[in-house]
């Protein structure tokens, strides 16, 4: 596929927490010195994180640990955003194939960069509406997981 549309940009959202990642982010930056579609905003205050992207058209979260929520989803998903993320739990819980994101297998940078692809060069249009009604709060995730554990210690007493 390979687009090169320069209408299309990367911005990347999020700070670093030791000094491997500081490296790792300054080897990043070095690599894409002088690429224009590629923004770096670090790490953006909570109050900052609608402003900085309400104009943005598609989140991503291509985490590479498991999470039991993806709070970066949920943000994306009430603003109506689709959300393109790695399959790695929360996100899994919330996504919905095709109504509002993707998902693709964690850790897999090909089918990422081939997603990635596929969304700049098809432009995919999924109803914001649906995308917002989709959105699922943490204390309702929460609740679903206390259900489900409750389920699980239920059926495993029964044994």
């Amino acid at each position: 596929m390979g687009v090169r549309n320069p209408d299309v940009r990367l911005h990347l959202i999020g700070g670093v927490g030791n000094k491997g990642e500081r490296r790792y982010e300054a080897r990043m930056r070095r690599m894409s010195r002088g690429d224009s579609r590629i923004v770096w905003h670090g790490k953006v205050n909570p109050e900052k994180v609608y402003e900085t992207i309400v104009g943005f058209d598609v989140a991503l979260s291509p985490s590479i640990c498991m999470e039991a929520y993806g709070l970066n989803v949920a943000e994306g998903m009430m603003l109506g955003k689709p959300v393109l993320a790695s399959r790695n739990g929360g996100a899994e819980m919330q996504i919905r194939e095709g109504e509002n994101g993707w998902l693709v297998p964690a850790n897999d940078v090909a089918a990422l960069r081939y997603k990635m692809e596929w969304i700049a060069s098809e432009r995919p249009r999924l109803d914001g509406e649906t995308i917002r009604g989709g959105v699922k709060t943490l204390s309702a995730h929460v609740g679903e997981l206390i259900s489900l554990y409750e389920q699980t210690l239920s059926a495993n007493l029964k044994c």
